[in-house]
């Protein structure tokens, strides 16, 4: 994994799992997310996460310049790859782009205006979305268990891919059946004509509409993650610039009660995504396997799991500066 259980509060507990979480060499959390260089005019800020925490090789960038300058002539590079083409315009001074496939490690993000100089730029740092990133080595032994993760659409995961237990990402839609009590998957090209057992639901903007929800499935750091929030599927995909107009900005995420042995394992459930009356006020629902506590009693590796999959939504959420993939095979 912006605006979790409630905005304020994920910030707050993501600041004091970041230094809960610290090792003997911490990564710094209090430097500036962008940079501004007077003469040029221009900002760099990376709004979907902290520029030295980027997991998975995405980060949502916006560039901003003062109004003497000319947009058309702006360029962008990371590292010695063109990467002006990727932004778009979010404003008359503003544009913005979800960057991909950033190598481990540290790039130089640079913007300038052609023919002139100099120009601003950022460092951008980017970890193994399996982890680690701020808690040290990973725990051992650890057992996959994706082949025994069930979607909620009711398929598997299948065999782990590489040795963090990864799993290619996927994105079911499902609906309530009136008929059955529960959530089935709905079929594929019934967008404008949905299955006669379907039920409704009251929408945070004050209308009935069909019970339709959105599930992603995926691992980060060696969880696997559930996020469900409404979405008509004929409205389009999910990014940065395209939000579910039954969404609320907000995103709450949930965890499991009790605590036994078992930190060893991947986990086969999650806190639970599917939630009506959560649906019904317009809240997103994020969840992870490493945070239902009967699997990790202990907060250890439940903190990386919070961070990883909340940086994960930030990056690739409509608004992220309010709320805030990648399969790693190593």
């Amino acid at each position: 994994m912006g605006n979790r259980i409630l905005p304020t509060l994920w910030l707050g507990v993501s600041g004091l799992f970041l230094v809960a979480c610290s090792t003997e060499e911490p990564v710094s959390t209090s430097a500036s997310p962008s940079v501004v260089v007077a003469e040029s005019g221009i900002s760099i800020t990376a709004l979907s996460t902290k520029p030295w925490l980027i997991t998975g090789g995405d980060v949502l960038i916006e560039i901003a310049l003062i109004e003497d300058l000319n947009m058309a002539q702006l360029s962008v590079r990371l590292d010695d790859r063109d990467v002006s083409n990727e932004f778009r315009q979010v404003s008359s001074q503003r544009v913005q782009a979800l960057l991909h496939d950033l190598p481990l490690g540290s790039s130089t993000l640079t913007a300038g205006i052609n023919g002139t100089s100099p120009g601003s730029s950022l460092t951008l740092t980017n970890y193994s979305i399996s982890g680690p990133i701020i808690s040290g080595p990973h725990e051992q032994p650890f057992y996959c268990q994706t082949e025994q993760f069930e979607t909620v659409a009711g398929d598997f995961l299948g065999e782990p891919v590489g040795a963090n237990c990864s799993a290619i990402t996927r994105v079911h839609y499902v609906y309530w059946s009136d008929l059955d009590e529960k959530f089935k998957p709905l079929p594929q090209g019934l967008a404008d004509d949905m299955p006669e057992d379907i039920g409704m639901i009251d929408s945070a903007i004050g209308i009935i509409i069909p019970f339709v929800v959105r599930v992603e499935t995926g691992t980060v750091n060696r969880a696997v993650y559930e996020i469900a929030m409404l979405h008509d599927p004929a409205a389009g995909q999910l990014d940065p610039w395209n939000k579910s107009s039954h969404w609320n900005g907000k995103l709450v995420y949930t965890h499991g009660g009790g605590c036994r042995s078992g930190w060893h394992l991947q986990g086969i459930r999650t806190g639970g995504v599917m939630r009506r009356g959560l649906f019904e006020q317009g809240y997103a629902i994020a969840s992870s396997t490493l945070n239902w506590t009967p699997v990790k009693g202990s907060m250890s590796p439940a903190t990386p799991a919070h961070n990883t999959l909340g940086w994960r939504w930030f990056g690739n959420t409509p608004n992220p500066a309010r709320v805030k993939e990648k399969l790693d095979t190593s």
